[in-house]
């Protein structure tokens, strides 16, 4: 099945046009995607290690995450996405949304562009993988993964900068009565 994805103009503004998601960026628009950090009840986050049959970073280990499919909110792609990858669910008011970050970047030479929501879930119950995309987790303290991203291991860069900008409020506990992340 074709999967779409909407597009925006370089001001996150929807253009009302879609493309066939993977396809190369137009360079006026970008697309929406989500990451997001799972965080368990003792306080650690998970890391997924990507499929060896993924077709970029094989093996290597990232925050989940996916595309918005045409029509999609952030917020409904990130619970769809992480149901989907590790078979967790959250009421609203366990999900956070961090911010936004844009990625700009050509793969295997293809210009993409993408405006990134990341939002943080607390979650209960052990994953459910779906091995297509995801083939093992770990769960880290905050040493723990401090320590794992400045080592030599095969972790995407983007997961490197989310966890950059984000860390600070990774950690911090979650404030009852949130609105809905958008």
């Amino acid at each position: 099945m074709t999967e779409y994805v909407d597009l925006y103009d370089l001001n996150h503004q929807a253009t009302g046009r879609m493309m066939e998601r993977g396809g190369e960026v137009p360079r006026d628009c970008c697309t929406m995607v989500v990451s997001f950090w799972v965080r368990d009840g003792a306080g650690r986050l998970l890391l997924e290690q990507r499929s060896p049959e993924k077709r970029w970073f094989p093996g290597w280990w990232e925050c989940g995450g996916g595309c918005v499919r045409a029509g999609e909110t952030g917020f409904d792609a990130a619970q769809r996405e992480v149901r989907e990858e590790l078979g967790l669910t959250a009421p609203d008011s366990r999900w956070r949304l961090l911010g936004e970050l844009e990625n700009v970047e050509v793969l295997e030479g293809r210009y993409f562009h993408h405006w990134n929501l990341a939002y943080l879930v607390e979650a209960d119950g052990a994953p459910v993988l779906q091995r297509e995309e995801v083939s093992a987790v770990r769960w880290f303290t905050a040493l723990e993964l401090d320590a794992f991203l400045t080592e030599d291991a095969p972790v995407t860069k983007y997961t490197r900068r989310l966890y950059r900008a984000y860390r600070a409020r990774l950690w911090q506990p979650m404030v009852t009565g949130q609105k809905r992340p958008k």
